[in-house]
């Protein structure tokens, strides 16, 4: 498989709940970040030759991305409006636009403006899953 690189990859976004047919691709979107961690449970024995054992417990998600700041931009109005609205989105993060990745539904956490003199106006979105219809899945094309 050749590499990918990250101007080839999507942001889509629907209604709570949709699936991914019915999401849109957000084009206003620069660098995008998704971390993705486990908690951990230690396990460890005295019957583990001196190794310390873990079992992973609650994953958990974050995604964070700049945009923009373009108030006549329907997908900029969806994120601000899903803040300030306390309201909740569907997401779905892939390497390509009909590829594989992470789809959920997420809360806006976060929506720093940044104002810098000489540079585009610009939007900080962070996003954390929420659980309204779902809970997160890689999602796979068939």
């Amino acid at each position: 498989m050749p590499a990918r690189i990250g101007l080839d990859a999507a942001l889509r976004r629907g209604t709570v709940g949709a699936a991914i047919g019915a999401t849109t691709v957000v084009n206003n979107v620069k660098d995008l970040t998704l971390s993705m961690e486990k908690g951990e449970a230690d396990i460890t024995t005295r019957g583990g030759s001196g190794w310390r054992a873990t079992l992973g417990t609650l994953k958990e998600a974050t995604l964070e991305f700049t945009m923009n700041l373009d108030v006549a931009d329907a997908d900029f109005d969806a994120f601000h409006a899903a803040f300030f609205g306390n309201t909740n989105i569907a997401l779905a993060v892939l390497d390509f636009a009909t590829g594989e990745g992470v789809l959920a539904d997420w809360t806006v956490t976060g929506f720093s403006i940044e104002q810098p003199l000489e540079e585009a106006q610009v939007v900080n979105v962070t996003c954390k899953p929420t659980f309204v219809t779902r809970a997160p899945v890689w999602h796979v094309p068939a």
